[in-house]
């Protein structure tokens, strides 16, 4: 297969057929040295920094033979001490009557610098098609310069960028296909690996991600309980279970008709399907992690914070109460002392009122005694020696008249009414009712005696 064929399979994205003759050595990494001939050294301009060509003539060319800018491909060779020279065929000299089209060799030779550089940036960042790609589209751009170059020299340089192009080329290529061939059954290992352990990691961040949800949703409804002053607001807070409870019980109630078994919770069903973009959402899940762990430790150090607050406050409050049940005590003790004093007070006042009474009911009772024994003094000194009434000094009382009569009853009443009380009678009177009645005790006493 002759160059030219090659180079015809690489611009379209063949890869061209194994060459007959074997490696020097195995291709171990993409370390490929640039590939020169015996006066490559000799020139003064680096690597893909070549002399620019003459500028395009539309004179006919010699009709002497012009050598090839081709070689053969048979061996890729990796450095230059390894390289042997090429020994261009000699082609016979072929006569055109017809000029060529003028071409500015010049622009075709930027093009070609700037496709064997990114070339080469490509190859460095391992996207090796694009580079074996470029690096034949640059080796045809010399050709085609050496083609139409009828100076020796440049025809000659451009030989050697082709040259080491395409068998730069022509061994990436090479070394490509046998690196996809043996590590195709370990790239797809690695993959189902990689895709497993995806897998496993999304599984496990959802876990987490619902775990902390949870606890989330646990610690909102503390706090929403613990600030709730009123019955609606717990009534919000428990919606949420009751409609699950209320979901599940219809899930039951529709397997019992079913014949179906009962479930105990529910579940989220998910439809089997690869996801194109399952490493997108591998990563969006675990940066949502991150940020629902980070909501979490918010929540945890707000929820800390609420119950410190609120544990000083009723602190604060406890010590208050303290204080207003000390004092609330003292002033009990103090009422409760003053009540002991107040009763012990009304037992003494009772207990003197019960003895003036019993004093004063004593002195009214010896009063009446006093009185009796007045009495029946004077009803012994009226009647005579032998038992006969002395006869009245006063007038009988049909003597007296109507106004005289009053006037007795009246003195009578009067007399009756100070018998009964001894408060009204006077002084005088009590004092000779004691003198009287203690002479009449003598009497007695010396009548008994005697």
């Amino acid at each position: 297969m002759s160059l030219e064929d090659r180079l015809a399979s690489l611009r379209a994205g063949k890869t061209p057929p194994a060459l007959t003759r074997p490696l020097l050595q195995p291709l171990g990494d993409v370390n490929f040295t640039e590939v020169s001939e015996d006066e490559w050294d000799d020139e003064p301009f680096p690597s893909f920094m070549a002399a620019p060509p003459s500028q395009p003539t539309t004179t006919p060319p010699s009709s002497e033979p012009r050598t090839t800018p081709f070689a053969a491909l048979s061996t890729p060779p990796t450095s230059q001490a390894n390289v042997a020279p090429a020994q261009p065929a000699p082609r016979p000299a072929v006569a055109r009557s017809v000029p060529p089209k003028p071409v500015d060799h010049g622009l075709l030779y930027e093009k070609a610098i700037k496709i064997a550089t990114s070339a080469m940036n490509n190859e460095r960042q391992r996207k090796f098609p694009d580079a074996i790609d470029q690096y034949a589209e640059a080796g045809g751009i010399f050709i085609e310069i050496g083609r139409r170059e009828l100076n020796a020299t440049v025809q000659k340089t451009m030989k050697k960028k082709a040259y080491s192009l395409l068998t730069r080329a022509e061994a990436l290529a090479k070394w490509y296909d046998k690196v996809q061939h043996d590590d195709k059954g370990r790239l797809d290992d690695a993959l189902t690996q990689a895709e497993t352990e995806t897998s496993q990691e999304v599984a496990k961040n959802e876990a987490q991600v619902e775990a902390i949800q949870l606890e989330l949703r646990q610690l909102k409804y503390a706090a929403e309980i613990r600030d709730a002053a009123d019955g609606p607001a717990l009534e919000t807070v428990t919606a949420a279970p009751q409609i699950e409870g209320m979901k599940l019980a219809l899930v039951n109630e529709m397997h019992s008709l079913l014949n179906l078994p009962e479930v105990d919770h529910l579940r989220t069903f998910k439809p089997l399907s690869v996801d194109a973009k399952k490493d997108e959402y591998a990563v969006e899940l675990s940066q949502k992690v991150e940020s629902l762990q980070k909501e979490l430790a918010f929540e945890k150090a707000t929820h800390l914070l609420s119950n410190f607050v609120r544990k000083k406050r009723f602190q604060s409050q406890a010590s208050a109460d303290d204080d207003e049940q000390r004092r609330l005590q003292q002033e009990v003790d103090r009422l409760r002392h003053e009540l002991q004093v107040h009763q012990a007070t009304l037992e003494a006042t009772r207990q003197s009122i019960v003895q003036i009474t019993q004093e004063k009911l004593m002195q009214e009772e010896h009063v009446e005694t006093l009185t009796t024994e007045l009495q029946r003094a004077n009803s012994h000194k009226s009647m005579g020696f032998f038992g006969r009434k002395k006869s009245p000094v006063n007038p009988p009382g049909f003597f007296l008249g109507p106004r005289g009569l009053k006037k007795k009853n009246q003195e009578s009443a009067t007399a009756e009414r100070r018998r009964s009380d001894p408060s009204l009678a006077s002084p005088r009177g009590v004092r000779r009712q004691q003198s009287a009645s203690d002479g009449e005790e003598d009497k007695a006493a010396d009548s008994v005696w005697l």
